[in-house]
């Protein structure tokens, strides 16, 4: 099972990562070609795959790029709702900081109870 410090280690390499992803959507919108788009997605999902195990934060912004890419391939939409997406993806990663710190804190508590209950 993994420590908190391990879970607080993934989830801040998951949350650059989907900074990194919503970094690397934004210059999407200006592709037109559905061909291109596809083989954009097909090169990010493979490098996914590839390096999940390898690099915790570079495998999740492959993915988050993919889903926000894929997000809209079907459904051509103006750059406003691109850039929603990409908004979107940032509060997620608020909420995830906002999560890993409440984690933090929660734990830092536990530690003082414990310490203070020894004592």
């Amino acid at each position: 099972m993994a420590s908190v410090k391990e879970s607080v280690l993934a989830a801040q390499q998951r949350l650059a990562g989907a900074v990194v992803g919503a970094a690397l959507a934004c210059p999407v919108p200006t592709i037109h070609d559905s061909r291109a788009l596809e083989l954009v997605l097909v090169v990010l999902s493979a490098a996914a795959n590839s390096i999940r195990y390898v690099n915790d934060a570079l495998s999740t912004a492959a993915v988050a790029a993919t889903v926000i890419i894929a997000s809209g391939l079907h459904h051509p939409s103006t750059l406003a709702a691109e850039e929603q997406r990409i908004l979107y993806t940032l509060v997620g990663v608020g909420i995830g900081v906002a999560g890993t710190l409440l984690t933090d804190l929660l734990q830092k508590r536990a530690s003082a109870q414990v310490a203070r209950q020894a004592a």
